[in-house]
């Protein structure tokens, strides 16, 4: 799949990812205060899958999915941890915490 395809699909998954949070703040879902960490959470579910679609076949200029992967998880581990704090700002720290933990044992058991 070629960058500009990948790109395409990107700014679709966005458009979806907004439209979805929109939807779900219109029917009371979630409050308004939810709705930025809400489709930050959305657009890290993207990136994770364009980390599956990167790795399945990588071009060889572009980021690695182990890159993509990273910054998928950190950014939803980000928006989980924003929507913690509310509860708890301890919740909001160990939900970063174990994100970081994660992907350093997954960069130290990678293989090349």
């Amino acid at each position: 799949m070629s960058e500009a395809r990948r790109q395409l699909l990107t700014a679709g998954a966005l458009v979806f990812a907004a439209v979805a949070t929109l939807l779900l703040y219109a029917v009371n879902l979630i409050p308004w205060t939810a709705v930025l960490p809400v489709f930050l959470a959305f657009v890290s579910v993207w990136l994770l899958a364009l980390a599956v679609a990167r790795a399945h076949k990588p071009l060889k200029y572009e980021r690695s999915a182990f890159s993509t992967m990273s910054v998928g998880v950190l950014l939803m581990a980000l928006s989980a941890a924003w929507l913690a704090y509310a509860y708890h700002p301890v919740y909001a720290l160990v939900i970063v915490l174990v994100a970081v933990g994660c992907i350093a044992i997954a960069a130290g058991l990678r293989h090349k």
